[in-house]
């Protein structure tokens, strides 16, 4: 029988947001000439290899839903919580929660803005991430964890673990493109 980590399912739990969380993230777009759209798609299809960009985790009835941004600085992959979203059929959840249980600077940081994706590099052979460390923002605990793109780039695997990827879950997370990839579960 499989062991479940309810702490970890919390962190990968997030999930949807509404269309006024990404209007901030995207600027207006201008209109293309024929051959800069063929451009723009070709540029396109490759940035769709890495895990950089806004990525959407449904909402459940008993995990919160929201957004992360993957970035890299140097050759490290973070993230950070960038909207959080009630639970489906909650509306009334508290959104402004903290990280209570985290320790040092982090200690009480609120939850959207957390930093709780670090630690990840590009292994050479294959189109993973992995030696990086996902936070549950309720403990405060962080878990070993290794992202992958899947799906041409529409969604990312993570999977997150306690020693071994043998014992942890994964989770998938939808690639946020465009203003209309946004949906609220309210």
């Amino acid at each position: 029988m499989r062991k479940k980590y309810p702490a970890l399912n919390f962190a990968f739990g997030l999930g949807a947001m509404s269309l006024i969380a990404l209007m901030t993230f995207s600027p207006p777009l201008k209109p293309l000439m024929a051959q800069e759209a063929s451009a723009q798609v070709a540029a396109s299809s490759s940035a769709y290899d890495t895990p950089i960009g806004f990525w959407l985790s449904e909402a459940t009835k008993s995990q919160f839903g929201g957004v992360f941004q993957i970035y890299q600085e140097g050759s490290e992959f973070k993230g950070k919580i960038v909207r959080l979203l009630p639970r489906i059929g909650h509306p009334d959840d508290d959104l402004n929660t903290k990280c209570g249980g985290c320790e040092g600077a982090l200690k009480d940081h609120p939850t959207v803005g957390l930093p709780f994706i670090y630690g990840f590099k590009k292994e050479a052979d294959r189109a993973r991430w992995s030696g990086g460390k996902v936070i549950d923002s309720r403990s405060g605990n962080a878990y070993s964890a290794r992202m992958e793109v899947v799906e041409n780039g529409k969604k990312l695997k993570v999977r997150g673990y306690l020693g071994t990827p043998m014992l942890g879950a994964t989770v998938y997370w939808t690639r946020v493109t465009s203003k209309e990839d946004l949906r609220s579960p309210l």
